[in-house]
């Protein structure tokens, strides 16, 4: 009986730390907030184009908020349509309501991808667009990748980290 709970306690022992790798994994897409010039919020510069782009730390919204992804073609520039999960929708709904005017960065593997104006509430769905000049086909790819990923990978969880 002893050697039964001790392989008990073991297994839940590796299951809280699989959890819990998986929920260390850093997501590789985000969408955050831009910091306004006197924002006084915890916020990383990160590369945009040949610059740098000041963001909040606060993470909007990640992959686990994104329920599915596509490629789109739009002659020589893709896009990358997004649905996202009840959660993720509610989450993006009520940041972009409250920062309209604002810039929502997208940042994917620590480059912010484009970082776009606010100018209405985004719920449901989006498109990511690649700023103005698109994504290639495989930047397009990597993020459809990355959201395919993390949903096998961890299912539909926590839609984002604060």
């Amino acid at each position: 009986m002893c050697n039964v709970k001790t392989v008990v306690v073991a297994l839940f022992a590796a299951a809280l730390f699989v959890a819990a790798a998986v929920a260390a994994e850093p997501s590789r897409l985000q969408f955050r907030i831009v910091a306004d010039e006197g924002d006084s919020a915890a916020s990383e510069e990160l590369p945009h184009g040949g610059e740098k782009l000041r963001v909040l730390k606060d993470v909007v919204l990640d992959e686990r908020g994104i329920e599915s992804a596509a490629r789109q073609a739009d002659g020589r520039n893709y896009s990358v349509s997004l649905k996202m999960t009840a959660e993720g929708a509610e989450r993006l709904k009520e940041a972009t309501s409250k920062n309209i005017g604002r810039r929502l960065a997208v940042v994917f593997d620590g480059k912010v991808l484009t970082a776009p104006m606010i100018r209405s509430t985004i719920g449901e769905s989006a498109v990511i667009t690649g700023g103005s000049n698109g994504f290639s086909r495989e930047e397009a790819e990597a993020v459809v990748k990355a959201v395919g990923q993390s949903k096998s990978a961890a299912g539909n969880g926590d839609p984002g980290a604060k």
